[in-house]
């Protein structure tokens, strides 16, 4: 920003900018959170959390989008985002969805989010890289916070039913949503227009607990590519026949045990497989399973 209002020195602030890219580089790349720097602190990089294994994960947020805006889609703002925004759930946190946002408290070193709350903003601050390279997760983010925009004025909203943290809404998280709704349009791919001529609305029930018993989130309106399964790319399981199975091509980031209800049917997803395209999702197709007794 210095560089466009002060232009006579744009050398400096350019010189400035590289310099702290590169000392920073190593670190960010690694996930580490800060560097103590001697003679006060040990001359380390460092996290926090248990055994030093957690971010937080708005820091970098916002690191991405100022290397974004620095040096673009690079190779280490690539590698960054795509290793944070595939942290997916657990069997402590399986509600957790990163296509959504971040949670407040990342574990990447045994990649699983180490908080059981969504850090509202990160939704807001991601906006534009999204919309340039993970179009996906920003179609989805923002059908999220359709549904409950007022939850999302909140700083830290839960992964089970996006109620807040605590009773403290975000003038900063607000702002970013902001940005977010301003900036958005909904995303148009080659994939998207066969699914707006080819398409038909399913309903998809994210999973929320895998406890005694399975539960499921409200559900959320996604368009999909249906058919049956075949025989040859199915393992059909005892007390099922291969009527019981479908394949379902979809944009959205659904996720295993997610449920799908296709005609007032309900399915359980199995495995996904993600189709990129020019280092983007493009796709994802899913085998389902019919519940039975659903």
């Amino acid at each position: 920003m210095l560089v466009e209002e002060d232009q006579a020195n744009k050398t400096t602030y350019e010189t400035m900018m590289s310099d702290a890219v590169g000392f920073l580089r190593f670190g960010f790349e690694n996930l580490w959170l800060e560097y103590k720097p001697p003679p006060s602190w040990d001359g380390a990089w460092h996290r926090v959390g248990l055994n030093e294994n957690e971010i937080y994960d708005d820091p970098f947020a916002y690191a991405l989008v100022g290397l974004d805006a620095h040096e673009g889609w690079s190779p280490t703002v690539q590698k960054v985002y795509n290793f944070i925004n595939t942290i997916r759930a657990s069997a402590q946190y399986p509600a957790y969805n990163p296509a959504i946002c971040w949670a407040g408290y990342i574990d990447v070193a045994s990649r699983f989010a180490a908080s059981d709350y969504y850090d509202a903003v990160t939704a807001g601050i991601l906006w534009n890289i999204r919309k340039n390279h993970d179009k996906s997760s920003l179609e989805f983010s923002v059908k999220i916070i359709d549904k409950h925009q007022g939850e999302f004025m909140y700083w830290g909203v839960k992964h089970v039913d996006y109620s807040s943290v605590e009773n403290k809404q975000a003038t900063a998280t607000v702002c970013w949503l902001s940005r977010l709704y301003l900036n958005y349009e909904d995303p148009i791919t080659r994939f998207t227009q066969i699914l707006r001529s080819n398409d038909e609305n399913v309903i998809l029930y994210p999973v929320r607990e895998q406890a005694d018993r399975v539960s499921y989130g409200e559900g959320v309106d996604i368009k999909a590519v249906v058919s049956p399964a075949r025989a040859d790319e199915v393992l059909i399981e005892p007390g099922y026949i291969i009527n019981d199975y479908l394949t379902v091509h979809v944009f959205a980031p659904i996720r295993h045990h997610d449920k799908i209800r296709r005609k007032g049917v309900d399915y359980e997803v199995l495995d996904v497989q993600e189709f990129d395209f020019q280092g983007e999702t493009a796709l994802r197709r899913a085998v389902c399973r019919r519940l039975l007794g659903a």
